[in-house]
């Protein structure tokens, strides 16, 4: 995403929404604002990766309800990933 981007009222929304879930789980603004623009790219280009931290399995001690390995900073598809929602 490039600086002239301007996002829909949506698109602020999920933003915010993951600022905070990231936020939620242990990571500092600077990290979770930055994971937060590779997504919203990810969301552009249709890659189907995600990120442990968006899963709601994700536990609070970082570990995976469906017992996955946890990866903190990768995207990766997973087969028992399921949307963390508001």
């Amino acid at each position: 995403m490039s600086g002239n981007t301007v996002l829909t009222p949506a698109e602020i929304k999920r933003a915010e929404f993951r600022q905070r879930l990231f936020e939620s789980h242990g990571w500092d603004e600077q990290r979770a604002s930055a994971w937060v623009l590779k997504v919203a790219a990810r969301d552009l280009e249709r890659d189907d990766r995600r990120l442990c931290v968006e899963c709601k399995h994700l536990t609070s001690k970082w570990g995976c309800v469906q017992g996955g390995a946890v990866v903190a900073d990768a995207l990766q598809r997973c087969p028992s990933f399921e949307w963390e929602k508001p």
